[in-house]
């Protein structure tokens, strides 16, 4: 879907609507934040920023014995910063303030962990341009969800909704849950893995991937 699409012909949705979003390279460009490569003997061969990670073919590459160590996203203070300082992306901003001046409720749905840091970071941070043209801040009663599923309260969960539901990545799966609570749902993610899962849940236009 064109960004210009997306953007300029909003309509509040007939029933109850949400726009989801992730938000690494897609809310933001995360600030100071790496994913560690290892190889067999437990040698730190690459780091990797999230855009860079999301290109990695993780599972050939552990196929041949390399490993991924996320410690920066297990430690508060560096996911608490690396929002706060990072670089906001105008054009996916843009579609987030479309939606929640046409009454759109908003979620977040990332591969982080630890998620009260990042909530917290998130609901900081990020500001939205109302109909004035004002930033303000996002509207606390308006944010449905916050789901970081790499959080280690959410290993259970998630492990238990990959082993019942079969053909869907992890976002696959919680977008399939939120649909049941909603008459449309929207998705923005920059990772063709997660636009390929979300798009196996939600009609194709539903699906935007982040630029």
């Amino acid at each position: 879907m064109k960004f210009r699409s997306i953007v300029e012909e909003i309509k509040a949705p007939k029933g109850k609507g949400i726009l989801i979003l992730d938000i690494d390279d897609t809310l933001v460009k995360a600030y100071g934040i790496y994913i560690y490569k290892k190889d067999p003997n437990g040698k730190e061969v690459a780091k990797f920023t999230p855009e860079q990670f999301a290109k990695e073919n993780t599972k050939v590459e552990r196929e041949k014995g390399f490993s991924y160590d996320y410690r920066d996203f297990e430690d508060h203070n560096k996911l608490y910063t690396s929002i706060i300082k990072g670089e906001p992306l105008i054009k996916n901003l843009n579609i987030l303030d479309a939606h929640l001046r046409a009454g759109w409720d908003i979620g977040f749905l990332t591969a982080r962990g630890v998620e009260d840091a990042n909530k917290q970071a998130v609901m900081d941070w990020l500001k939205f341009r109302d109909k004035d043209g004002n930033l303000k801040p996002i509207p606390k009663n308006r944010v449905k969800y916050f789901i970081a599923i790499n959080d280690p309260k959410r290993k259970a969960e998630v492990k238990r909704k990959m082993e019942t539901e079969g053909d869907f990545d992890v976002k696959g799966i919680f977008l399939k849950e939120i649909k049941k609570k909603y008459d449309r749902v929207k998705f923005v993610d920059d990772d063709l893995k997660n636009v390929i899962s979300a798009r196996k849940v939600l009609p194709k236009r539903d699906v935007v991937v982040a630029q």
